[in-house]
């Protein structure tokens, strides 16, 4: 039998951290919903979060720690700025010529 949370533990109660169900019915029906729910949560972020790839390459040490500056101030992941950068510079390019660079890398690659 497990420990028995409703008496005091010095001024606190630790009763109220823990839900007052008389059955194990509907402790175990609570769990069952949280795990659907946590469930549901975890397919909605894989549905939201697009694919990563872990790379390396340079980065100007300047502009780096201006992204670092930037990341801290506005209380963002360092790589959210990243992907806010590179979407901006993707948009300015346009679709007609990523389109046609994309084309072209392919090819290069099949070759």
């Amino acid at each position: 039998m497990g420990k028995d949370f409703k008496q005091k533990i010095g001024s606190k109660r630790l009763d109220s951290l823990i839900p007052a169900t008389d059955s194990k019915r509907g402790e175990s029906q609570n769990m069952v919903n949280i795990q659907q729910s946590t469930q549901t949560e975890q397919a909605e972020m894989k549905v939201l979060k697009p694919k990563t790839t872990v790379t390396t390459f340079r980065v100007n040490t300047e502009k780096l720690a201006q992204i670092k500056a930037l990341a801290y101030w506005d209380r963002k992941k360092i790589q959210d700025v990243f992907d806010e950068a590179l979407m901006l510079y993707l948009e300015k390019v346009g679709d007609k010529n990523l389109e046609t660079a994309v084309e072209a890398f392919e090819k290069y690659q099949k070759s």
